[in-house]
């Protein structure tokens, strides 16, 4: 058995195989990891655009404060016009600045009567006017290799005219469920049974951080079965989760499957509550981790030990799991021996710890934001001390 700590490092260090390259379609990319840098095509934007509604003006400074309105300007003209001085034009947000226009004034500073126009006062020289490459200059760097494509960075791009990007490719991910007791939401449970979750969870979780699930492979309490669902699973996916069956009951065979299978063991059994019963292991670059049965367990390891693991295998730059620290609410004394996990509400600068903290409940997860860790060896934190907060929502 080894610590979180220890757990964690082995997780962020472990030797990954850079995954393939591929092409995909803007319109395809959310979630996907860049192979290579992006840099600015043009200057954005590429010509004078006023960032007001108003009128563009061309004046001195001792000019008089009347103007000659001689046309009207809306985003997307393509119309030339030509300023002299003492003239205006009607100029709405986006459209482009005309010729010989060095200001404009926001039409809340200024009266139109026919085609005279008075303003309140002179402008300061090309106020509310955005100048060639003030978004952005041409070649510089927007996004590097190993950031992860979202809705924004998207919208940037699209604006920029990117049709496609390279990107490395998804992991692909299946799921394999153990147990005999568990059984589908089609029909009324029966003595001993419960209704399947952690499929529903694990799937959940995955999808949210971009990642589609191949195979959900359900498999009863039997040695030959597991193994044969597990050999399956590990050579077609890059990374197999299994839920349950991992632990040291008469019906737990993960373990010894595993082993038989022969597939390496990068750590077994983590010195935390909850979620102990722990597994981290490998085949030919096929990676799989056993998670305990219970879903609250289940979905610690994941936040905790999957994620990351699974960034990682995508090449994103930041990988390890975002962390803050806040101020406990409440005083914790932590007679375990391991390290905690528990499922807490931001407030503020603060935090609180929530109620439905067994492992087998997934209550208390659906109103958390973050999960505070508390070290194996912090016996007691009085209220007001500083914990790390990993988010988790």
């Amino acid at each position: 058995m080894i610590g979180v700590e220890e757990a964690r490092r082995i997780v962020a260090e472990i030797d990954v195989r850079l995954p393939k390259v591929q092409v995909v379609s803007i319109e395809q990319a959310s979630g996907y990891t860049l192979a290579k840098n992006l840099y600015c095509p043009f200057d954005l934007p590429s010509f004078e655009q006023s960032i007001m509604d108003g009128y563009a003006i061309c004046y001195n400074e001792n000019d008089p404060l009347e103007f000659e309105v001689i046309a009207e300007i809306q985003a997307g003209s393509k119309a030339a016009v030509t300023l002299n001085q003492g003239q205006a034009a009607r100029i709405f947000t986006g459209a482009p600045i005309p010729s010989g226009a060095n200001a404009v004034v926001m039409q809340e500073r200024a009266r139109q009567l026919g085609s005279q126009l008075h303003i309140e006062h002179i402008p300061k020289p090309n106020q509310h006017i955005r100048a060639i490459g003030a978004d952005l200059k041409k070649e510089q760097l927007l996004f590097e290799s190993g950031f992860q494509l979202n809705a924004s960075s998207l919208g940037v791009l699209k604006s920029l005219g990117f049709k496609e990007v390279e990107v490395y490719r998804k992991p692909v991910v299946s799921i394999v469920v153990t147990g005999d007791e568990l059984v589908s939401e089609d029909r009324p449970l029966q003595k001993g049974e419960i209704y399947e979750s952690n499929s529903t969870v694990l799937k959940a979780a995955l999808e949210s951080n971009g990642i589609a699930v191949q195979k959900v492979i359900a498999v009863r309490d039997d040695f030959d079965a597991t193994r044969e669902a597990l050999k399956e699973a590990i050579k077609s996916s890059d990374l197999t989760l299994v839920s349950g069956g991992i632990s040291v009951g008469a019906y737990d065979f993960v373990y010894r499957s595993l082993q038989e299978l022969g597939v390496q063991t990068y750590f077994y059994k983590v010195k935390q509550k909850p979620g102990k019963p722990l597994f981290f292991g490998g085949l030919n670059q096929n990676y799989l981790f056993a998670l305990p049965g219970n879903p609250g367990s289940a979905l610690t390891c994941f936040y905790m030990y999957v994620l990351p693991f699974l960034k990682r295998m995508q090449n994103i730059s930041e990988f390890e799991s975002s962390s803050i620290s806040l101020a406990l609410e409440q005083g914790i004394n932590n007679t375990t021996g391991r390290a905690l996990f528990l499922k807490a509400k931001r407030n503020g600068n603060s935090v609180h710890i929530l109620e439905h903290q067994s492992s087998s409940k997934l209550l208390g997860f659906a109103m958390a934001d973050v999960l505070v860790y508390i070290p194996e060896t912090s016996c007691e934190l009085a209220e007001g001390t500083s914990v790390e907060c990993f988010i988790i929502a």
